[in-house]
């Protein structure tokens, strides 16, 4: 079981935004094999990190958005032992768990009520933090797409296909050959939708 004292909770984000996130944002403390993740420096980061959270082992009901340290310790160790256990009884398997990353968070957490305390091992995000603190990243993330098309146009070396940001983009950033289409996909949309349509 991982230790670290900085307080943490587990976001759900989209897989192939995964590898970005650890090189932009991660920093030396891993868990899981993964680097806990700062984003407070982010802006509109730490309006969201102020939110209301919740206590994860007292709520009523699981978003599937967010974990507490002490939820995914006890999911990372019952998939270890029993993978249909934990499939049966809380429906998630290791492939749904890989797609959780830790996020370092305030020491103090706004609790029910109003209520400042301590952030720790079982408080997480709440539903609607949880959701905006997803938006914010996955903003981000494309925003960083978008910036590295930006750039390779105004160096003259203007990209002829979606496919070519995505692989060259991916190829920067360590991302997994796994995700390209997804990518790709996702992308073309994204610049279809744009008015008026890009100059490259």
């Amino acid at each position: 079981m991982p230790s670290t004292t900085i307080p943490i909770a587990w976001l759900h984000i989209t897989g192939y935004a995964h590898d970005w996130l650890s090189n932009e944002y991660g920093g030396s403390v891993r868990l899981y094999g993964k680097p806990v993740v700062s984003i407070a420096h982010l802006s509109g980061a730490k309006d969201i990190l102020r939110m209301e959270t919740v206590d994860d082992m007292a709520a009523s009901e699981d978003s599937r958005l967010a974990m507490s340290a002490m939820r995914m310790d006890c999911m990372e160790a019952g998939i270890a032992l029993s993978p249909e256990t934990i499939r049966r009884m809380y429906g998630m398997t290791a492939e749904q768990l890989k797609m959780f990353v830790p996020i370092e968070c305030p020491k103090m957490a706004l609790t029910k009520y109003g209520v400042l305390r301590p952030w720790n091992r079982t408080t997480t995000f709440g539903k609607r933090q949880a959701m905006a603190l997803n938006r914010l990243l996955m903003k981000n993330f494309w925003q960083a797409i978008e910036d590295y098309n930006t750039a390779l146009c105004e160096a003259g070396k203007a990209p002829g296909t979606a496919i070519s940001v995505i692989e060259g983009f991916c190829e920067k950033t360590g991302t997994g050959e796994i995700w390209i289409e997804d990518l790709r996909r996702e992308w073309q949309r994204r610049v279809a939708r744009r008015k008026p349509k890009p100059k490259c």
